[in-house]
């Protein structure tokens, strides 16, 4: 059975002034997968090792559904063999002198189940990865993905209340890796299992992901539904790790609604979507992805709604073309997706960019 998991104001020091994580606090639901998405050194494995009982955390409280796995301020501390739960390394940890049903019969055995038991819940976990025709094989034949599965089916085999994974494809190639997530998410869910991911890719946590957090030195900039995150980041930060290159420093001109329509001293206007409370005259700072700029050829006047600019700038990706755009002494990448290029350096264009897709902060935040 699944349960929720609520992490309460959690912090962890390692020595004077090295703050790893900083008053973490988020909640996952029974049966939800969370992502923890950040950069290198943000904190997201060392709280993911708290979750686990393999960090004691400094501050805060721990807790899986009525049971306290820690608390700081009482010291009490639940070591990681009494959790119920289970973790996935990067190494997957994959013992090659047993076949693949050894593997995952193992923590079985060190459960006391009996014969009849295993037997019965290694073949229910390796049938839920997909490998149930693999059970004899040895270990050390298998694939990074086939490895990956048998990593998961043991840990799933004794039901644990709660699923850790510290970026288990990070050893994979890029295209094992887009093929494995979407399987990845399915099992997880078939298996109702309440998860907690961590990776520093946002395609991988966007794929998987009910809810994202996204860490950067140690704090919790957001947590939300993925779509949410992705769709209005709430801290600059988030937006730029979500891909947003293009950033603008402007004024604030006026408000509609939620809308903010803003202007940097080139004279270069666009319409944002207010994530702080900007008022008119206020400094700000826009960020936006190169995917929702748009550009089309020029009009006959520029306009605040379709700035006129200079191609200076083309890559070709294969897929997809990106593009810098010279305008009013401003930079901007727009992406253009499709196998051949539309534009060519030197080229004229207009250019609009999404005003739900571009995102106005205080200059200060």
């Amino acid at each position: 059975m699944s349960l929720e998991l609520t992490v309460d104001k959690v912090g962890k020091i390692f020595a004077p002034n090295a703050r790893a994580v900083d008053a973490v606090s988020f909640s996952v639901p029974a049966g939800d997968i969370a992502v923890l998405l950040g950069p290198s050194g943000c904190g997201k494995t060392t709280m993911l090792r708290m979750v686990a009982g393999l960090e004691t955390p400094t501050e805060g409280t721990i807790t899986c559904g009525p049971r306290i796995f820690s608390r700081a301020d009482d010291a009490l501390f639940v070591p990681p063999q009494y959790r119920n739960l289970a973790m996935v390394f990067q190494s997957y940890a994959i013992w090659p002198h047993m076949s693949v049903a050894q593997n995952v019969e193992y923590p079985l055995k060190r459960r006391g189940l009996s014969r009849s038991e295993r037997r019965e819940k290694v073949m229910q976990a390796l049938t839920l990865v997909g490998l149930e025709k693999l059970g004899d094989r040895s270990s050390s034949a298998l694939s990074g993905g086939q490895m990956q599965r048998v990593a998961l089916a043991r840990s799933m085999a004794y039901s644990p209340d709660l699923l850790l994974l510290d970026e288990p494809m990070s050893n994979l190639d890029p295209e094992l890796r887009g093929r494995l997530r979407n399987d990845l998410r399915h099992i997880i869910k078939q298996a109702g299992l309440t998860a907690l991911y961590v990776t520093h890719d946002q395609e991988e946590a966007a794929a998987l992901a009910d809810r994202i957090g996204v860490m950067s030195n140690g704090r919790l900039l957001q947590f939300s539904p993925t779509e949410t995150l992705f769709g209005r980041p709430a801290h600059p930060d988030v937006a730029k790790f979500t891909g947003a290159s293009n950033l603008m420093i402007a004024n604030v001109a006026g408000r509609t609604g939620e809308f903010a329509d803003v202007i940097d001293q080139n004279g270069f206007c666009l319409r944002a979507t207010a994530i702080d409370d900007l008022r008119e005259g206020e400094p700000t700072r826009i960020l936006f992805r190169p995917e929702n700029v748009r550009l089309a050829k020029p009009t006959e006047a520029a306009t605040a709604q379709a700035p006129q600019g200079k191609i200076v700038e083309r890559q070709y990706l294969g897929g997809q073309a990106v593009y810098v755009v010279e305008t009013g002494g401003a930079r901007i990448e727009a992406t253009d997706l499709g196998t051949t290029t539309r534009w060519k350096v030197g080229e004229d264009v207009s250019l609009s960019v999404d005003p739900l897709g571009a995102w106005a902060y205080r200059a200060d935040t």
